[in-house]
């Protein structure tokens, strides 16, 4: 690069000084345009530029592992039908992946469980809408998961028998889009199927 009866042996880098040592054309021999203090500088800054990529790297796949590990923790007690101790390892998994359809069911589904298990009809109620939440969730993030499609489904069974009557209409015409498209991911799916029979049980007993 020239520079009026200059010629500056390198490009100075960014944010640092200039070189410095300069040559003029005459030909005199080219000596070293960096000092040691701007060598330690430029050293100094590449070391933090791959330490912080480096660090960044490790805290993706720290957060990943941890999330499922959670998840698989979480499954250990829902296969136990221990909602209590499978719901907080789920709903910590669930803020590193807020969209995880799968997720999003497990949770929907211990929900259900409390729901179920609760004494207090108010109470019933809550938790059903929370689960109903994230049902929902589940069905906008997974539109090709068969299984987060008809959550919203069964957990709107679950709650039907505690609903107003205006509001079990409602329902039932939910349950029943919801089933149709899981059906339409996964036409194999059996619980879909028993889910779909009990709706057309419940509408015929309505209208006899």
């Amino acid at each position: 690069i020239q520079c009026s009866s200059y010629v500056l042996l390198e490009a100075p880098l960014q944010n640092f000084a200039r070189p410095a040592t300069i040559r003029k054309r005459s030909g005199a021999k080219i000596r070293n345009a960096w000092s040691p203090l701007t060598k330690m500088q430029t050293l100094l800054h590449r070391f933090f530029a791959i330490a912080s990529t480096v660090l960044l790297l490790v805290d993706v796949s720290s957060a990943a592992e941890s999330s499922d590990g959670l998840i698989e923790k979480g499954k250990v007690f829902e296969k136990k039908l221990q909602a209590d101790e499978a719901l907080p390892l789920y709903l910590a998994a669930e803020k590193a992946e807020p969209k995880n359809p799968e997720l999003l069911v497990r949770i929907a589904r211990q929900y259900r469980w409390l729901m179920t298990d609760a004494s207090d009809q108010q109470e019933k109620l809550r938790l059903g809408h929370i689960a109903l939440d994230y049902s929902t969730r589940a069905a906008a993030c997974g539109p090709k998961d068969g299984d987060a499609q008809l959550a919203t489904a069964i957990t709107l069974g679950k709650m039907l028998p505690y609903l107003p009557a205006k509001e079990q209409v409602a329902a039932s015409s939910r349950i029943k889009e919801s089933v149709d498209k899981a059906l339409a991911v996964d036409s194999h799916n059996d619980t879909a199927w028993h889910v779909l029979g009990r709706w057309n049980r419940v509408l015929a007993e309505v209208n006899s």
